[in-house]
């Protein structure tokens, strides 16, 4: 059996390095010991293990704390609308004073929802990211199908079909799935968006398909939403619940 290291410094410098010299130094250690006494391979194995991981998760979150901004919310979020009415629901960013947040920087969304009644009459959005060049557009700001100022990407939800969906300065674009939304069942979306390329879409952790995304023309961005959602009813009421939002950006070194 042949182990090949390689240590790097992080941000830390030598204590880092050290760190790491001394937890592979206890796994050779224990690689020794079990020639001696194999019967004690799992309990040493684990002891080295942990030692190893905990470092490697210390160094992992290093990088991540530096280079990714990353916003979560487990507070569920019901959204019940009657017929004709759209109600919209996002994480909003201003971005006239910065640019820490851009559609030319690659990101990545996730949501848990389901829908309790009237998913065959709805017509929702779930989108991530999305953009306004209308500095007076606000998150309860509507609607979003005609709406010149947005650009976007995610999925449409149409009488209970999901769509991919994407749109620039108002022109949208629709593409059909077999994929529907169920009453009182869970569904999982995740968007991995790669800026100036395209964005993959996951639902129900299946692959759904990749949109061409060119909102990295817009340069004269006012707000910026790490997701945007939207609820309509074409007939009585429905409900769309979020469990949970989770979102990662790269950050800009700008």
């Amino acid at each position: 059996m042949i182990f090949n290291w390689e240590l790097s410094e992080s941000k830390d410098g030598d204590k880092s390095v050290n760190d790491i010299a001394s937890a592979v130094e206890t796994l050779r250690t224990e690689m020794d010991q079990m020639k001696e006494a194999p019967i004690d391979y799992l309990k040493l194995s684990e002891r080295g293990n942990q030692s190893l991981n905990k470092v490697i998760g210390h160094n992992l979150l290093d990088i991540l704390w530096d280079n990714i901004y990353y916003n979560s919310s487990f507070a569920a979020e019901s959204v019940t609308t009657s017929s004709g009415t759209e109600d919209l629901t996002a994480k909003e960013v201003d971005t006239t004073g910065g640019k820490k947040f851009s559609a030319m920087l690659d990101s990545r969304f996730r949501v848990n929802f389901y829908s309790t009644t009237g998913q065959s009459n709805m017509t929702a959005y779930i989108l991530s990211p999305a953009i306004s060049t209308d500095t007076s557009y606000a998150a309860t700001t509507g609607p979003i199908a005609t709406n010149t100022y947005l650009s976007y990407v995610g999925i449409k939800v149409v009488l209970g079909v999901v769509y991919l969906v994407s749109s620039v300065a108002g022109v949208e674009k629709l593409t059909v799935t077999d994929k529907t939304i169920t009453d009182d069942t869970t569904h999982t979306l995740e968007i991995n968006y790669r800026a100036g390329q395209s964005a993959d879409i996951y639902y129900d952790n299946e692959f759904l398909g990749s949109i061409e995304t060119r909102m990295q023309v817009i340069n004269d961005i006012a707000t910026y939403f790490p997701y945007l959602t939207s609820v309509k009813s074409a007939s009585g009421s429905v409900n769309l619940t979020f469990e949970n939002y989770e979102f990662a950006q790269v950050k800009s070194k700008v």
